[in-house]
């Protein structure tokens, strides 16, 4: 049974429910916010921070609160409950609209006598409603934020009495029956449920059915909006899934087409070569950046104009979990691996009594074990091996370590001398040609057996949760922020775990002469006092903004060269307590981050024509700087080289020096 129904408008009770909660609780107005949006933009998925009125004008737009889809032809009038997922999607012309955020707090002893809620919550469901005279309500939130906006004494009282003059002209039209319900936005809610079940057997009868319409006129809404009808949205979906499957993911084509509900993998195959251009083993290794930053998504919720790390991918992969490989190797490995977990747990029940807290693997048990310190001075045989503390407790590992696995600093290794068997990707980085084809899929997913083909003698992660499996492949050290560490802290930390502490000093003190030779040159084109940003293009309506870690530039432009961010970056991103790494801008914020140069890669052609980012003062005076995706995505010592050659030229370039 297909889960979608359209939206049902508040009966009249309800009505009388909400207006007796405005009317007698305790109000608090928390903030008023205006905001235009340009076609091309959107709002997705803000979560409400409180309960909100949104009053909207300048249609047509579609408004999405939850599950539920509404258009707005020219004005409308919406309530949301508090955590509410708000979606807001201009069609046509700019899109003006106010956001109020508020608090009721309601007790028995405020409700009129003989009045009760119990079992039902009033404001708890979304509300869209046109009304009859929309220029009452457009005044008084004008008139709301202006008061808000100005550091007024008594400016929450001015907000409390326009909140109750809009309740007021609610009841009013309520009153005398000038409300209507928005229409439901039949398009925006068959597409949502597409790209959250794309993977079930769909079909548009039975869509237009969950819908109470029929299909003929879904079919008709569609090719309104999109120019295609739903079950050509739908072949789209699946196939920009199977796209982000085949890239992220070492699945075979029909575990894929059984993941994405196209299930004939021979016609998938037609589909990608058709829509695509290529092969599907051609789009398999093409790498894109949303999918490299992939590992690093979180889910913190930011306000609605800047939001933390939304995911370049906006089809949601909520397929079905693929099954990797053939099934008898799987079996194979699990059971293997399976019967290793209960012989180690055993062996730990066992000695847990009498060895306390005692190290994993001590010095007197590996006859050639050595401390770190130690080992660079002695010339051990190949198969020697040493004791090294790490976030798991000691671990003893090769002395001289081949057959590296780690992910994303393979440049550090390389430029240590040791060329790592496995790693993440190297498209398009400095070292793509030296390292050849070593990507395993690391850290997106883990495929054990991959990483037991490869033999490893040493694995070097970030992620602790994996630590038990990989530790019965081979000899594992985690460190949880291998990819945040300043550089040159972790090229040193790499040298000592590889036994090349003398090279990673070496290759520092060059580092450091080379940083200190560009900033000269910096400095006396008197560069150094200027602001610089890091943006990146996501998606139509966004762009990143970076920091001082992760790639990007960053950690060479703030920390080494000593370049100023702007101050919305440096409290936003660099001095942050919780790290965000990174901030998703809609364009209307931008400015507000902008240095006195950009540095932006290869995809910032996307906003050619946008009037927001023509506007900004960098790009029209010619201090937009471009740079290559793949050697600016790392920090390693290699990539960072290769940058700072880079970054030297062009802003020097860039100022006419």
């Amino acid at each position: 049974m297909i889960g979608l129904s359209s939206a049902q408008p508040w009966t009249p009770d309800e009505w009388e429910a909400a207006l007796t909660v405005w009317e007698n609780a305790s109000i608090a107005v928390l903030d008023i916010r205006h905001r235009l949006i340009e076609p091309g933009e959107a709002i997705r998925d803000y979560s409400l921070p409180a309960h909100a009125l949104i009053v909207a004008l300048n249609g047509p737009c579609s408004v999405s609160l939850g599950h539920d889809a509404y258009l707005m032809e020219r004005f409308a009038v919406l309530h949301a409950p508090k955590g509410m997922p708000l979606t807001i999607e201009p069609m046509e012309g700019w899109l003006d609209f106010y956001l109020i955020l508020y608090k009721a707090t309601l007790n028995s002893a405020c409700l009129p006598e003989n009045r009760s809620f119990d079992g039902y919550k009033p404001l708890q469901r979304p509300c869209a409603i046109n009304v009859a005279n929309p220029l009452h309500y457009i005044h008084c939130c004008s008139s709301m934020h202006d008061c808000w906006q100005r550091p007024h004494a008594r400016r929450k009282l001015h907000a409390l009495t326009g909140f109750y003059q809009l309740v007021r002209e609610i009841g009013l039209d309520l009153e005398q029956d000038r409300l209507a319900a928005l229409p439901p936005d039949y398009v925006r809610m068959t597409q949502t449920y597409m790209e959250q079940n794309y993977h079930l057997p769909l079909t548009v009868q039975g869509l237009a059915e969950a819908l109470g319409i029929s299909a003929s006129q879904l079919n008709r809404l569609f090719k309104q909006r999109c120019g295609a009808g739903p079950q050509e949205y739908l072949k789209e979906v699946r196939l920009q899934a199977a796209r982000q499957y085949l890239q992220l993911y070492p699945a075979s084509l029909k575990e894929v087409a059984h993941a994405t509900g196209i299930c004939d993998e021979f016609y998938l195959s037609r589909l990608i070569r058709s829509r695509f251009g290529m092969t599907a083993e051609q789009l398999r290794k093409k790498s894109t950046n949303g999918m490299r930053d992939f590992f690093m998504e979180q889910t913190d919720q930011a306000p609605y104009t800047v939001t933390r790390f939304d995911n370049e991918n906006h089809f949601h992969n909520r397929g079905e979990t693929i099954m990797l490989k053939k099934l008898q190797h799987k079996m194979l490995l699990t059971a293997a691996v399976s019967f290793m977990l209960v012989s180690s747990a055993c062996g730990s029940a066992n000695n847990a009594s009498s060895a306390g807290n005692a190290a994993l693997a001590s010095p007197a048990a590996s006859g050639a074990s050595h401390s770190p310190s130690a080992a660079a001075s002695e010339t051990p045989d190949a198969n020697a091996t040493r004791t090294v503390n790490t976030e798991k407790g000691e671990v003893e590992i090769p002395f001289n370590p081949k057959r590296i696995i780690v992910p994303f600093v393979q440049g550090d290794l390389m430029a240590l001398g040791i060329k790592p068997v496995g790693t993440s990707f190297n498209d398009d980085a400095v070292f793509e040609e030296e390292m050849g084809d070593t990507s395993i899929g690391i850290p997106w997913e883990l495929d054990l057996e991959a990483v037991m083909a490869l033999e490893p003698d040493l694995i070097i992660y970030a992620n602790p949760d994996e630590y038990e499996k990989l530790k019965l492949i081979a000899p594992t050290v985690i460190i949880s922020d291998l990819y945040s560490m300043e550089s040159l802290q972790r090229l040193q930390l790499l040298g000592d775990l590889v036994n090349r502490k003398d090279k990673a000093e070496e290759l520092v003190k060059q580092f450091k002469e080379k940083v200190a030779d560009s900033k000269a040159k910096l400095e006396q084109a008197g560069l150094l006092e200027n602001t610089v940003s890091l943006f990146e293009w996501k998606e139509a309506g966004t762009v990143s903004v970076f920091g001082n870690k992760y790639g990007r530039g960053g950690e060479l432009l703030y920390s080494y060269l000593g370049m100023k961010a702007p101050q919305r970056i440096q409290e936003e991103i660099i001095d942050h307590p919780d790290d965000p790494r990174l901030l998703v801008l809609s364009m209307e914020v931008v400015a507000e981050y902008q240095g006195d140069f950009i540095f932006s890669d290869e995809l910032v052609v996307n906003l050619e024509g946008n009037p927001v980012w023509e506007s900004l003062t960098a790009v029209k005076e010619g201090r937009l700087i471009q740079t290559s995706s793949g050697m600016f995505w790392f920090n390693d010592i290699l990539s960072m080289n290769a940058q700072l050659d880079f970054i030297t030229t062009r802003l020097l370039e860039a100022a006419g020096r």
